[in-house]
């Protein structure tokens, strides 16, 4: 088995060494990604781990380390019917490969990987700790999908999403999955600061509610939720606190916020105060979903 875990060679142990070592230089030459599939022929593996995800993408790179990017591979396809690219994202863990796909997905849920998405001639999914995206220069779903399934194949799987997905409505069908405040300011700018405090351990969701926006954070410590309430008002036009609830302006509507254990509640471009309070408390920030 390879360093990544995604070759793999059980069973090899009797025979001939000479095709032990063949199995081993195939698999880490191609990599992942396989190198034909039906009419579409893969071209030279491309391969960035750590920091030279800079020099696969200018700008953007930042997102995946949020994310806790390790390796990528690349592979370019060509057929009679048009070019297609491959990428695979390799992350510290299946939770990792979750949030990205939580901010790429949409469209169409197609049955490929753990939960897969295809619209515009791109196909997104997710299985274990990888990340797969598979784009056609033209809208050609067959091939895309075909070609999706196959890698797919090859990935283990495994992992499953971070619990905090779990405080989620159980109508919300769309919502973020982020781990710092890139992830989440794609969602909703808050601030070039990172004013919601997205250190290691914290991580949260969001998704659109009553018009507006709702952010939940599970932090580390209980404290440090406490802690980011209390400064919600600096950013809050009027921010008044009561009864444990923070209540004031958005750029767009009414907000506010509450504590409770390691989770802190937001919710921006209410409506109204009457909405924001109402929502924020009977939140159930004992957990589950709703």
């Amino acid at each position: 088995m390879t360093k990544s875990g995604l070759c793999v060679t059980d069973g090899l142990a009797m025979r001939p060494l000479v095709l032990v070592l063949l199995l081993l230089f195939g698999c880490s030459q191609g990599g992942p990604l396989p190198e034909r599939v039906g009419g579409m022929k893969g071209l030279e593996v491309r391969h960035f781990e750590g920091e030279r995800l800079f020099d696969y993408m200018d700008g953007g790179a930042e997102l995946y380390y949020e994310y806790g990017f390790r390796r990528l591979w690349v592979r370019d396809y060509r057929s009679e019917e048009g070019e297609f690219r491959a990428e695979l994202y390799e992350m510290e863990d299946p939770q990792g490969a979750f949030g990205l796909l939580t901010g790429e997905g949409g469209g169409e849920e197609v049955d490929i990987g753990q939960r897969g998405f295809y619209g515009d001639g791109t196909l997104v999914f997710w299985k274990g700790p990888h990340f797969v995206r598979v784009s056609a220069e033209e809208d050609l779903r067959g091939k895309v999908l075909k070609l999706g399934r196959a890698i797919a194949s090859r990935l283990k799987g495994g992992g499953s999403p971070p619990q905090v997905i779990g405080y989620i409505p159980r109508g919300v069908k769309t919502f973020l999955y982020f781990r710092g405040p890139l992830a989440l300011n794609n969602f909703y700018f808050l601030s070039h600061q990172d004013l919601l405090s997205l250190g290691e351990g914290a991580e949260g969701v969001a998704y659109r509610a009553h018009g507006g926006s709702v952010i939940l954070v599970r932090y580390p410590e209980p404290s440090e939720a406490q802690r980011v309430l209390e400064g919600i008002g600096g950013f809050l036009k009027g921010a008044r606190t009561e009864g444990g609830v923070v209540i004031g302006r958005s750029r767009r509507g009414w907000a506010g916020g509450r504590a409770g254990g390691r989770l802190l509640l937001l919710v921006l471009d209410f409506p109204s105060p009457e909405e924001v309070r109402g929502f924020l408390e009977t939140f159930p920030l004992g957990g589950g979903r709703r």
